[in-house]
């Protein structure tokens, strides 16, 4: 009996894992390097992928650049989202977003570099590219929160949800992005998760505490006693 001859077939293409390739790839170097510091020919060899295929699917250096904050920052909200539908309360919605932030901060490195380097190009990506960064959606279900807090009489009345919002952002992504000289200036080892829960117990803390009527009693032990 003839053995038969091996049929050499090309490799099945699969055009959504080559574009995540080139996002993973791209998200990386540009979070390293910054903008400028990343070129396609770099983007290409880390995804082992055709030069061509950047241009496919995202137009230029640029489209690919502002599909990589899309998608590091689209990560971001769909997270934020969530934590509203986990919270029982609106107090427990602070710490649920404010927990949100701390998680994804360390989880996410690529995203606090990347934020870092589009502040250092003043915004001129996202001003460019005005959808990929909004934060309307949050927005509104923390005015919802901070309306629902006001109508159960625990929440102090015109607070300014931007400023709000603002503040839970401040205080989780400084503990990441400034974990370095924070960790030698102050002398606490950021990169602790005890540490780290520390920083977030004292967060919630501190903004509830802004947010919450005194109604009797320690306000310490208000706090404690919802969450």
């Amino acid at each position: 009996m003839k053995s038969r001859t091996p049929v050499n077939r090309k490799p099945t293409r699969n055009p959504e894992l080559t574009r995540r390739r080139i996002l993973r790839a791209a998200t990386r170097l540009f979070s390293q390097r910054g903008y400028d510091g990343a070129s396609v020919d770099n983007i290409v060899a880390a995804a082992k992928v055709n030069k061509r295929m950047v241009y496919h699917y995202f137009g230029n250096k640029e489209g690919l650049y502002a599909a990589v904050l899309q998608e590091v920052f689209g990560r971001l909200a769909d997270m934020e989202l969530e934590s509203f539908s986990r919270a029982h309360d609106p107090a427990d919605t602070i710490r649920k977003i404010l927990q949100t932030y701390f998680s994804f901060l360390g989880e996410n490195p690529d995203f606090v570099a990347l934020l870092a380097w589009e502040n250092l190009h003043h915004g001129r990506f996202l001003a460019s590219n005005p959808g990929v960064l909004t934060k309307t959606p949050v927005l509104q279900r923390l005015e919802d929160c901070l309306r629902e807090g006001v109508r159960r009489g625990i929440f102090r009345p015109r607070v300014n949800v931007k400023h709000l919002l603002i503040s839970l952002i401040s205080i989780g992504y400084v503990y990441h992005a400034n974990r370095y000289t924070l960790s030698q200036s102050v002398g606490l080892n950021l990169q602790s998760p005890k540490v780290l829960q520390e920083g977030l117990n004292h967060a919630v803390t501190l903004i509830q505490q802004g947010l919450l009527i005194p109604t009797g009693g320690s306000s310490a032990h208000k706090i404690r006693r919802r969450q």
